[in-house]
C-alpha cells in the first residue's frame, strides 16, 4: 500500500470498517472540508475508484438530514425512554424530498485486503438508514475526533446470531469491550425500538439512537 496516501488509507478504512456507504457531500465535510467543488472531490477519488477500491453509483435517496443529538442517549439506571414520541421524530425527519445522490462503497478487493465484510453495494430500501449513520459518523469526525477511533461497525464483527439484530457500530474501549452502541434508527416501528433497547439493557450497554 505505499503508493496509498495517508487520507487514502484512512478512507479504505472507514469504508471497510466503520460504515457502509457515503454520499459525496459527507466524503468531503470528513477529507476535505475546504473543497466546495463536486469536480474537485470526484478527482480526490478518482485513484481509488480506477484501482476498484471504491465503487460508485447516482442513487434516488433522501437529501442529507441536519442532525445535532441522538433521538434517545440512554444509559443503565436510566428510565425507559417515550418509544412513541422517538417514533414520531422518526417519521417527521423522512418528509423532505427524495433526489439523485452520489454515493462510493468499498469493493470487494477492498474488503479484502482491509479484513472486512462490508463490499455489497448499498440496497435501495436500506440506504436512508446507511446514510444516516453515515452522517452521525461526519457529527463524530466534527464534534468529538478522539472517538473515532474506537468506532467500529457492524462489518468489521462477527454476526450475533441468527434473527439477531447487528447494532449499526460500536465505540470499544482499549480492552475490546464495547461502551456505546451506536444506532441508525432509520425508519424503526415501535415494536424495533423497544427491541433494540432490550438489546442494550439487557446487557446493560449505553446507546445512542439517531
Amino acid at each position: 500500500m505505499k503508493s496509498w496516501t495517508p487520507t487514502e488509507i484512512e478512507i479504505l478504512n472507514t469504508f471497510t470498517g466503520k460504515v457502509r456507504a457515503m454520499a459525496l457531500s459527507q466524503i468531503g465535510d470528513v477529507w476535505w472540508p475546504g473543497q466546495a467543488s463536486k469536480r474537485g472531490l470526484q478527482r480526490e477519488l478518482e485513484k481509488l475508484c480506477y484501482a476498484r477500491l471504491l465503487l460508485r453509483a447516482v442513487v434516488i435517496a433522501h437529501r442529507r438530514l441536519a442532525i445535532e443529538s441522538p433521538l434517545i442517549a440512554w444509559s443503565a439506571n436510566d428510565p425507559e425512554p417515550d418509544f412513541h414520541s422517538t417514533r414520531s421524530a422518526i417519521l417527521a425527519r423522512w418528509r423532505c424530498d427524495e433526489g439523485p445522490v452520489e454515493v462510493y462503497w468499498a469493493s470487494p478487493r477492498a474488503a479484502n485486503v482491509f479484513g472486512s465484510t462490508g463490499s455489497l453495494p448499498p440496497r435501495a430500501w436500506h440506504l436512508d438508514h446507511d446514510l444516516l449513520l453515515s452522517e452521525v459518523y461526519v457529527h463524530y469526525q466534527k464534534n468529538c475526533p478522539n472517538l473515532i477511533r474506537d468506532w467500529i461497525g457492524e462489518n468489521s464483527l462477527p454476526k450475533a446470531g441468527y434473527r439477531i439484530k447487528d447494532p449499526d457500530a460500536f465505540l470499544i474501549d482499549s480492552d475490546g469491550e464495547p461502551y456505546r452502541v451506536i444506532e441508525s434508527a432509520g425508519r424503526y416501528s415501535i415494536k424495533q425500538l423497544q427491541s433494540f433497547h432490550d438489546h442494550c439493557a439487557e446487557r446493560c450497554i449505553p446507546y445512542e439512537l439517531w
